[in-house]
């Protein structure tokens, strides 16, 4: 569809030149989202900044083990681009209860650095305070960057600004995100990612499940909070057996979101960094016994002031050889 020209007919039908219609209000629009962007930008920062806080190291180990749903460190990050991290740190900042009092990174930040942000920063939190993680069905691509989309899980159906999906999504197609905005004038989070249509019968069943089950320890809990509390849940399905038939069904996978092979880094890492560990501690354990076999078949012998020759004593092992852990942490940690 071609662009509007400055000088052509305005589209919305009044008869006047464009440029002196409906251009300035358009262009003050664009004007506003860039300006947004730049403080969603900004504000993320900070949240980043405040989550790598040394108190949440424990619990950023956790939170990576239990979002990937895998016995992993965060040694196994490197496996990670920016486009598989980002889910990952949106839902640890936004959603994981942290061992403090079991509140959430983003409440957090709100209490201590709120009253200290600009107007528009604390707008822009508040959203994301109340955005939660859900599966969206794309029901048509506007050429000028925007999405329709309905939630698949909580209802209802929205306009969401997304120029970079846009350029990628078909109708059909599924997005796994958090939307900010109102129903007209919505965004989708940078970690936001789009998923082929043949996954929608395996997230949205896996979803319907752990619903159940969670209404029946939580009644008359909602789509909202159980997303809120469990919504990782959908990345666990993409990792399991039932995903990787359904990815095998996709014509140009390329253009859509697969964490198989990245996972699959992780578990050679962890493997790698297993093997290491166990080497070290073999040969530590093949040094004792030898300097133990020593011992036993010539003791050493120390001769008295008097001239009497007694046995000695093996000599001790160098101090500092300590317990034998994982590589990673022997370095500060740069968390």
């Amino acid at each position: 569809m071609p662009k509007t020209g400055r000088n052509d007919p305005c589209p919305c039908g009044s008869g006047r030149k464009y440029k002196q219609c409906c251009l300035p209000k358009v262009q003050a629009t664009q004007v506003r989202a860039l300006s947004r962007r730049r403080d969603e930008e900004l504000l993320w920062a900070k949240l980043l900044a405040y989550a790598q806080r040394p108190t949440f190291s424990v619990d950023t180990h956790s939170a990576f083990g239990l979002f990937w749903n895998g016995d992993y460190d965060l040694s196994a990050v490197e496996a990670l681009s920016r486009e598989m991290l980002m889910p990952f740190l949106e839902w640890y900042i936004q959603d994981y209860r942290t061992s403090k009092d079991r509140q959430r990174i983003i409440d957090l930040f709100a209490a201590e650095e709120g009253p200290r942000l600009s107007p528009e920063h604390r707008i822009l939190l508040a959203e994301r305070e109340a955005a939660y993680l859900s599966l969206y069905g794309v029901e048509q691509v506007d050429p000028d960057g925007y999405l329709e989309v309905g939630d698949l899980l909580a209802g209802g159906f929205f306009r969401v600004d997304e120029p970079g999906l846009a350029r990628l999504a078909m109708p059909g197609d599924l997005v796994l995100g958090r939307r900010f905005g109102d129903q007209e004038d919505g965004r989708l989070s940078p970690g936001t990612v789009l998923l082929p249509a043949s996954l929608a019968p395996l997230l949205v069943g896996a979803a319907k499940r752990a619903y159940a089950a969670y209404r029946d320890e939580s009644y008359q809990a909602t789509w909202p909070q159980f997303l809120r509390e469990s919504g990782y849940l959908m990345y666990h399905a993409l990792l399991s057996p039932e995903a990787s038939e359904a990815y095998e069904q996709v014509d140009q996978l390329a253009r859509y979101f697969d964490p198989r092979p990245s996972v699959r880094e992780m578990q050679a890492i962890m493997r790698r960094r297993m093997e290491e560990v166990l080497q070290r501690q073999q040969q530590e354990a093949a040094r004792r016994a030898e300097e133990r076999g020593q011992a036993t078949t010539a003791p050493s012998v120390e001769r008295t002031s008097g001239g009497i020759l007694i046995p000695g004593q093996s000599r001790p092992a160098p101090s500092g050889a300590g317990i034998l852990l994982p590589e990673h942490l022997r370095k500060p940690s740069s968390s």
